[in-house]
């Protein structure tokens, strides 16, 4: 509707091109914004605009923290929820209104969106949130009128709408910012993801040379490939690197696993085997079905988690499947 709305808009300014000149530079500063026909008038307002809607966020910042967020709890607490939202989008629709001028009609709900947008991947509080999308909506209206009295002498359609190059640095700073923002960024997203798909290999490799370990203290390649089942170039990549974390040394008969790496590769499987012991005994979960899920498990319980879970299961020898559980220090206890 609004895309059709906006073409018929288009069509019938283009008719008034040239019976009505003056008309279609009025149109053409709505629909596109032209600051450059603003004057004191308009600073005032936006100014006042701009008080008024500091004003009431910090008066009511807890009410619309509520309204916005939990609309069951403002009414289960008595807010006056009429008044508060009658406020807030009063303050929406006079802010429409008074940005048509500066962006333009279809550009200015951009706007609305991109500050908040670029503010919400740095913060999770709502009022650190106002302050962020208020600063990058301030960067987006200097640099797009710089751009725009900068590039307009060199473009050849004459002078270059205040509205779009707006629109257009605040969309770019909303798109670093779900780029690159530290926490939420997708950028930081697939880094952290790709270590942890990196840890999950070096653990799961370390625990399965643990196990080997077992057999034979001198463990050969081809016994290790064997058991990982993966290419023999990337195994040898994965023991490179835990060869230089320290938790693996290379032989003349094969590798061997430092103090290190077999702490590391017994933390593992006792991690494995107190998950499954604790599904089994405090869950109620077959014991045929709970390796799946310890698979996981072992990748993401912290070491305090490890002491609640042992001190709840009452620091068990063997998991469910009558398999020694190895201790703190990553030995097996004699259970036998």
């Amino acid at each position: 509707v609004l895309s059709v709305a906006f073409g018929i808009g288009i069509m019938l300014a283009s008719v008034a091109q040239h019976s009505q000149a003056m008309l279609y530079r009025q149109i053409q500063a709505y629909l596109y914004g032209q600051v450059a026909t603003m004057t004191d008038v308009h600073i005032y307002l936006y100014g006042g605009l701009v008080s008024v809607v500091a004003l009431f966020l910090f008066l009511f910042h807890k009410e619309v923290l509520s309204l916005t967020f939990d609309v069951q709890f403002s009414k289960i607490s008595g807010l006056n929820r009429g008044f508060i939202e009658v406020g807030m989008y009063t303050l929406i629709l006079l802010s429409l209104i008074v940005g048509i001028r500066c962006v333009g009609v279809i550009l200015m709900s951009a706007m609305l969106i991109a500050p908040a947008a670029a503010a919400r991947q740095f913060t999770n509080r709502l009022s650190m949130m106002y302050l962020l999308a208020a600063l990058f909506g301030s960067v987006s209206a200097f640099l797009g009128l710089y751009g725009s009295i900068l590039l307009s002498p060199k473009s050849q359609g004459g002078a270059l709408p205040s509205g779009p190059m707006i629109v257009l640095v605040g969309g770019s700073i909303a798109l670093l910012a779900l780029l690159f923002a530290p926490r939420r960024g997708l950028l930081g997203r697939y880094i952290r993801i790709a270590r942890f798909k990196t840890v999950c290999i070096e653990e799961n490799l370390l625990k399965t040379l643990w196990r080997l370990s077992q057999e034979s203290t001198v463990l050969s390649f081809q016994k290790i490939l064997k058991r990982i089942g993966s290419s023999s170039l990337s195994l040898h990549g994965w023991l490179y690197r835990l060869i230089q974390q320290g938790a693996l040394v290379k032989g003349e008969g094969g590798y061997i696993l430092t103090e290190q790496g077999r702490k590391r590769g017994a933390r593992i499987v006792r991690l494995h085997r107190l998950w499954e012991v604790y599904l089994v005994h405090l869950l109620g979960v077959r014991a045929e079905r709970v390796h799946k899920s310890a698979e996981e498990m072992e990748h993401i319980l912290t070491p305090e988690l490890e002491e609640r879970l042992a001190e709840l299961l009452d620091h068990p020898t063997r998991d469910p499947h009558l398999q020694p559980i190895p201790n703190v220090e990553g030995r097996l206890a004699d259970v036998s």
